[in-house]
């Protein structure tokens, strides 16, 4: 199946199950001035309002096609760098101009006091009317800039997901036709695109931080003099120490990424089989081996949030760190040294300004780490491009022929090693093999020795014993096996239909178009091919019933048949492959199936395979593949069969079996009735609807959290941790203002007696640093203990909800979606992990600094 297929059947579904009207968005044809304000937006908040589609800018199929060919995280950067480039210039701008308003509001309200409190102004309307007008256009002028700057930002990230969404499914859907793996697809379409997106939402401040800093600097020094240079020095000592800390987040995301891959899969292993885990009771091995890699996930998940939390130190430490510096070298200051209420103020104002690039310090070298390790995780899946399987297009085979294999060996499993007789030193620290040979492992299965050609308007059929080879070859007929030697000339598509049938959460109809149009005609001949209408009829609502996920209301027949349909209504090339079809059918609905397609006008200029063991059928094939230990062993008709004569036993006995039971009555086990007669009895509604909080989080949801987080005793010491860092801010501020006042007489702070600075600046100095030091040590315990009470609340939050799922009832997996459940696994088990532990911590000192106001 192409990628533009599943492409179209997700545009229909959405299209179907959209109960309101939409509207294109007002955002393209409104004025500057409507953007900058959202005043088109405004009605979107009245009632009977449309649902807006997406601009057609950051819609998936306006982004371009798909560029095969080798992929690194260069060019793939590059890429999406001349994808967003049309909104990225604007937002340079615009966030330039809001770097200008945010660094130069402190000067107009330090112009705006100064004009109040000097001394001999007897007019100060004139000069304080201005200065407050200027503050106020800064203001202005910050805002609508930061705010249109993160329009064009969030669709950036928005556009270059979509991107890359599309080239993950480009690549899977289009490549060797041999699956990737779908966890590592799960989770970079689930985590990694995700990071990415959020990084770009932020792209602006790698650059706009930086700039800030330097201004500031500039406007320090014109401020207080000289004095301000050593703020910025002391900011950009924590230069080293930043960028240690990216590394480390990188390498500690790489190491948490590949842990999680792991433990995604076997969580996706268990939800797709979860049948045949519990009927053989496997839950319980399985589960403890999913919490092994879930307690290594968690630790390095733990060492990430560490990371983390560092940066949130250096957030609120370099501030201060820098504000000592200024104030003790002037204090200092041979000329004077003396710190006045202007310089205390004009430096707090200033080096406050530098908060911003430093209160987003911590989260853009974790957004960082996300980007650099997602697009190269994202360009090492995508590597060789799409379309690496070597096959060619149809018009490059001859009209009368399907496929064909020169030469071609396959192999499965195992792997390969090298076996040699010794090794040898040839040269300092380095060793060379005698005599190397390449050996299979025996886990192996090789097909090799393949030749064939299959016509058109033929009825092949492939049979054999048990591993015989017959899926493999099969498979390798429509491109799912890549050939180890040799090569394979194929259709770019096959119709095909699998052992065990793909259904869709959705109708009968949509699991057969799978995308494709619907023709009438060619749909009803499908389905009376596959003698279907009977089964229709018995459905509440025929073909537009709904099949529940993984097909609960059909019997495995039916599931068979409707996997056929598909494959037959969706044969655009000239090549139809059917895995053993006729084992899930009794004998009669196999015989009827087989002989409609077989005799069906729209299939007679196709290549039809089938895999088969069922006797009574194969005297109807045109052409029989016999296939045993690896190898086809037959090549020949019906009659042919019948008198072919071979040295291993259990071939004979196996050909033996298949003409005796071709010359007997058709006879068959009955189809699974019991389950067609349970699935009549469903309703048409058959999934769960998720249920999903929406408004503001309950109260009962953090009350929650926190027990998770260690209950009274963990909200007992945060709180003691907040009350002590915001104690120490408070304290910090009213010694500058004890200090500021002190200047030529002594002062008493807390009944002691304090020298002026005229007489003595050390005490000032020593007790200012030691408030400081005082400082940062609340400060990395408020933040660890918030860190290690959310990593805690995150594994036991997993816990319960892994030990709900394996103990849930089978039910429970019948009406709940898969990507529902990988869902949770994946991207909102990162979320749990990560996000919420930062997100809570934040939210914790945030709401300490507002008490502390």
């Amino acid at each position: 199946m192409s990628s533009s297929r599943l492409k179209n059947y997700a545009i229909r579904n959405a299209e179907s199950t959209d109960p309101l009207p939409s509207s294109s968005c007002p955002s393209e044809s409104a004025s500057l001035l409507s953007r900058l304000t959202y005043n088109y937006f405004t009605h979107t908040f009245r009632g009977n309002s449309p649902v807006y589609e997406p601009p057609e800018s950051i819609k998936t199929r306006n982004l371009g096609e798909v560029v095969s060919g080798e992929m690194s995280r260069d060019s793939l950067l590059r890429t999406l760098f001349n994808l967003n480039k049309k909104d990225l210039y604007p937002s340079f701008l615009f966030q330039f101009l809001n770097l200008i308003g945010q660094s130069t509001q402190p000067l107009a309200l330090k112009w705006l006091i100064d004009t109040v409190v000097s001394e001999g102004n007897s007019n100060i309307y004139g000069p304080g009317l201005a200065s407050a007008f200027t503050m106020m256009s800064l203001l202005l002028l910050s805002s609508l800039s930061n705010h249109y700057t993160l329009n064009l930002t969030t669709r950036i990230g928005i556009r270059s997901r979509s991107y890359l969404l599309k080239i993950l499914y480009s690549q899977t859907l289009n490549s060797t036709r041999n699956s990737n793996n779908s966890t590592d697809l799960d989770n970079l379409v689930n985590v990694d695109t995700e990071n990415i997106r959020t990084c770009l939402n932020d792209i602006n401040l790698f650059w706009s931080c930086p700039l800030q800093i330097v201004l500031v600097t500039i406007l320090l020094v014109i401020v207080i003099g000289w004095e301000g240079v050593l703020g910025t020095i002391s900011l950009f000592l924590f230069v080293p120490l930043v960028n240690f800390i990216v590394k480390a987040m990188i390498r500690i995301r790489k190491s948490r990424m590949e842990v999680t891959d792991e433990r995604t899969l076997w969580c996706t292993e268990y939800v797709k089989n979860v049948s045949s885990f519990k009927m053989n009771g496997w839950e319980n091995p399985a589960k403890e081996e999913i919490l092994r890699k879930r307690d290594v996930e968690s630790e390095q998940s733990l060492k990430e949030l560490k990371v983390w939390g560092i940066t949130l130190c250096i957030m609120v430490v370099s501030p201060v760190i820098a504000t000592f510096a200024i104030f003790s070298v002037k204090a200092y200051d041979s000329e004077g040294g003396k710190l006045s209420p202007g310089d205390v103020f004009g430096v707090l104002c200033l080096v406050g300004s530098l908060r911003f690039p430093i209160n987003n310090l911590g989260r853009l070298m974790g957004n960082w780490g996300g980007l650099w390790v997602g697009v190269e995780r994202i360009a090492e899946f995508c590597d060789g491009g799409v379309g690496d399987f070597e096959s060619e297009d149809e018009t490059e085979l001859p009209t009368d022929i399907g496929v064909s294999i020169v030469n071609g060996e396959f192999r499965l499993g195992g792997g390969r090693i090298l076996e040699y007789d010794e090794i040898v030193e040839t040269k300092p620290n380095e060793i060379t093999p005698i005599n190397p040979t390449e050996v299979i492992t025996p886990t192996c299965f090789v097909m090799k020795d393949i030749n064939l050609i299959l016509k058109t308007s033929t009825f092949t059929g492939i049979i054999g014993p048990v591993a015989s080879g017959k899926t493999t070859l099969i498979r390798s007929l429509v491109g799912s096996i890549k050939p180890h030697v040799g090569r394979v000339v194929l259709d770019k598509s096959t119709g095909y239909a699998s052992q065990e049938s793909f259904i869709l959460n959705s109708t009968v109809r949509d699991n057969i178009l799978f995308g494709a149009s619907y023709s009438e005609d060619r749909y009803n001949t499908c389905v009376w091919c596959c003698n279907l209408s009977k089964d229709f009829e018995q459905l509440t609502r025929g073909d537009m019933s709904e099949l529940g996920e993984r097909g609960v209301t059909l019997s495995g027949g039916q599931k068979a048949r409707v996997g056929v349909c598909r494959a037959l209504y969706l044969n655009e090339s000239k090549v139809i492959a059917l895995d053993d079809p006729l084992s899930a059918l009794d004998a009669e609905t196999g015989k009827l199936v087989f002989d409609r397609i077989r005799n069906c006008d729209l299939f007679k200029d196709k290549s039809v395979i089938v895999v088969t063991n069922a006797g009574w059928v194969c005297r109807s094939f045109d052409r029989l593949l016999l296939t045993y230990a690896g190898e086809i062993r037959f090549d020949g008709t019906w009659e042919d069969l019948r008198e072919f004569e071979c040295e291993d036993l259990e071939l004979r006995n196996f050909i033996k079996s298949i003409v005796e039971t071709a010359q007997r009555s058709t006879e068959g086990g009955k189809e699974q009735q019991k389950e067609e007669k349970a699935g009549e009895q469903k309703k048409d509604k058959l999934i769960m609807d998720e249920v999903a909080e929406e408004g503001i989080v309950k109260i009962s949801t953090y009350i929650k959290w926190f027990n998770f987080a260690g209950g009274k005793w963990f909200i007992f010491l945060q709180i003691t941790f907040l009350i002590l860092d915001r104690g120490m801010y408070v304290m910090t501020e009213l010694w500058l203002a004890t200090w500021t006042s002190a200047t030529t007489e002594s002062v008493k702070f807390l009944g002691f007696e304090i020298p002026s600075q005229e007489e003595n600046q050390d005490p000032w100095i020593i007790v200012y640093a030691s408030l400081i030091i005082a400082s940062i040590v609340a400060v990395a315990m408020r933040t660890e203990w918030a860190i290690y009470g959310g990593s805690r609340a995150a594994r036991k939050m997993w816990r319960e909800m892994l030990d709900g799922v394996v103990g849930a009832k089978m039910i429970f997996f019948e009406t709940t979606p898969i990507g529902r459940l990988t869902t949770r696994f994946s991207y909102d088990t990162m979320n749990l992990d990560i996000l919420l532990v930062q997100q809570m911590s934040v939210s914790m000192i945030a709401s300490s600094w507002f008490v502390a106001r």
